[in-house]
């Protein structure tokens, strides 16, 4: 009786192929459901004359529902005010939507639209500290312009999320299909 080693057949492989997917498909749920978290101006924080303008760092990335902006500032020096269009174009920190204060605060983009954003101090504001950013759906087009969004949500703290790695999904039941000899 001869040995031959067994290759793997077409079952595992299909099997394989189908628990990796199913590791695909359930990242990309918990990021769709859990969002992304986006530091404002990289590693510039919040600041009151940024290099590069926060608008101009907004067009460099898409966010959509569920995505998480962190602005990084000491308790006490500065604030984030979430505003209205007409207070972002004026830098009008009166009668905010909502106020970030406590430092290093997080603002969670509960809806599709615009949402607007402003330090706390009026002279920064004119400097360029301030932030507008275009929120869009994971499948629809961004809100045509001039369109009025209802008001953005309150904060929430960013998500975390744990996925498996492909090794996971690779049972005991493909070893032997690799190393185990067959007799014939």
């Amino acid at each position: 009786m001869s040995q031959k080693m067994r290759t793997c057949s077409s079952n595992a492989s299909l099997i394989l192929a189908w628990g990796f997917a199913a590791f695909l498909a359930a990242s990309a749920a918990t990021t769709a459901t859990h969002g992304g978290v986006f530091y404002v101006g990289d590693k510039a924080d919040w600041v009151g004359k940024p290099a590069v303008s926060y608008d101009r760092w907004a067009a460099r990335h898409h966010f959509k529902v569920a995505d998480t902006l962190v602005f990084k500032y000491k308790k006490g020096a500065d604030s984030v005010l979430v505003v209205d269009k007409h207070r972002y174009e004026t830098c009008d920190e009166k009668d905010p939507i909502d106020e970030l204060r406590d430092g290093d605060s997080a603002y969670m983009l509960g809806r599709t639209g615009p949402f607007y954003f402003i330090t706390g101090d009026a002279g920064r504001c004119k400097q360029g500290q301030k932030l507008m950013v275009i929120v869009t759906a994971e499948t629809a087009e961004p809100p045509a312009p001039g369109s009025q969004a209802p008001s953005p949500s309150s904060f929430a703290p960013p998500y975390t999320s744990i996925a498996a790695t492909p090794e996971y999904y690779i049972t005991d039941s493909f070893k032997p299909c690799i190393s185990r000899p067959v007799t014939n």
